[in-house]
């Protein structure tokens, strides 16, 4: 496998970790149609491999129907579940849970499953229990981290954990940390400090998040993915959106009356960058992609700097530039100027919709060395820059 540096070097392979899990709130939430539909859309933007879903002790115990709908509606999609078992009675049916997985879909695609288990007295027992049915399965321990507790070195902090395991002789396939540490920018580095060659996954969709914050959040999650800061870029996934707004939290893809919110453009424009990393700023990154075309992603904020130059795209070729800003992608401000009902009319639900589609699209050329200098807008906002 190679390394950190290897892969994120000029020349090196783009990490796409962006695609590795999507959070999705509770299974209940799965069983509704208008979930279902906003997922599909999620999954046809970005190639979701994972999704994060709480709550399966909650669906109907006296049948496996509830279940098998919500996962054949996954399994259709390609998307592999990770079953959060965030409570001590969601592990007491864990057994028959995981059998009834193998014995519909068969072992190679449970094995693709992910069972996050607490990090408790329990956790060995469970553990255990499952690597009985198939060594393959794939058990990690939960740990939720969040003020005033820091993540590592405290009593029931990372360390803590990961010594509790070894001395009961199950040492977890994985690790994930629930929740937003003291420092969350440290969490990858104080990682990399433990060494312990286990597979980390950050879930973060309880940041704090409200409409008004929207244009932000997709910022921070190109920021985040993109920016390859060592810390999280050493995490093996972070899982800090959801996709719905039916959800509890999260830097939301899509909200309950199925508005595209900017994440959901932020996604889509990342999923469109090249497979190769080219160059890299402070807030924008360069790739090319197998036929050699380049595409750049920048992202702006307050204090960025006034402009960029691509460079190594063929001279006076076209480009295209996608926008996403307050003004373009985004509903929040049509529906500020609609007085912020909270009860929407199946008219407002369209324009709204409408609204979210418009990301502002214009065209260009390079230079006759094949460089293309590109402005910094005044307000915050994402730029998706391709050669064609």
């Amino acid at each position: 496998m190679p390394s950190l540096d290897t892969m994120n070097a000029p020349g090196g392979k783009l990490r796409r970790k962006w695609r590795a899990c999507v959070g999705a709130g509770e299974a209940a939430d799965g069983l509704r149609a208008d979930w279902q539909n906003q997922f599909s859309m999620a999954a046809r933007n970005c190639a979701f491999e994972r999704a994060r879903i709480s709550g399966w002790n909650r669906l109907d115990a006296r049948s496996t129907r509830e279940i098998d709908a919500l996962c054949d509606f996954l399994a259709d999609l390609n998307v592999s579940p990770v079953a959060r078992l965030d409570a001590p009675d969601a592990c007491d049916n864990l057994d028959s849970f995981a059998r009834h997985i193998i014995a519909r879909y068969g072992v190679k695609r449970a094995r693709a499953w992910r069972f996050e288990i607490p990090q408790n007295s329990r956790y060995s027992k469970h553990a255990q229990s499952l690597k009985r049915m198939d060594s393959g399965l794939c058990a990690g321990a939960l740990i939720t981290a969040g003020p005033p507790r820091r993540l590592i070195g405290e009593r029931g902090g990372l360390a803590s954990a990961l010594s509790s395991c070894a001395a009961s002789g199950s040492k977890p396939d994985f690790i994930v940390i629930s929740g937003v540490p003291e420092n969350a920018s440290r969490v990858g580095q104080e990682i990399g400090e433990l060494d312990t060659g286990i597979p980390v996954h950050w879930d973060a969709v309880c940041e704090a998040h409200s409409p008004k914050n929207g244009l932000s959040d997709a910022i921070a999650l190109a920021r985040r993915y993109l920016s390859g800061e060592r810390p999280l870029d050493s995490l093996d996934s972070m899982a800090l959106a959801s996709f719905s707004g039916l959800c509890g939290a999260g830097a939301y893809l899509i909200d309950g009356w199925g508005v595209q919110q900017p994440a959901a453009h932020a996604y889509r424009m990342m999923d469109a960058l090249g497979d190769e990393l080219a160059s890299r700023g402070p807030n924008w990154i360069l790739t090319r992609d197998m036929l050699g075309r380049m595409s750049a992603l920048a992202w702006y904020e307050p204090g960025a700097p006034g402009s960029v130059a691509f460079e190594g795209m063929r001279p006076y070729s076209r480009v295209m530039i996608e926008t996403l800003d307050r003004d373009n992608g985004w509903a929040y401000t049509v529906w500020l100027k609609m007085g912020m009902p909270e009860s929407l009319s199946r008219r407002q639900v369209q324009a709204l919709r409408q609204a979210a589609q418009n990301t502002r699209v214009s065209w260009s050329r390079t230079d006759e060395d094949g460089r293309f200098t590109f402005e910094t807008p005044a307000s915050e906002s994402i730029a998706l820059v391709k050669e064609q």
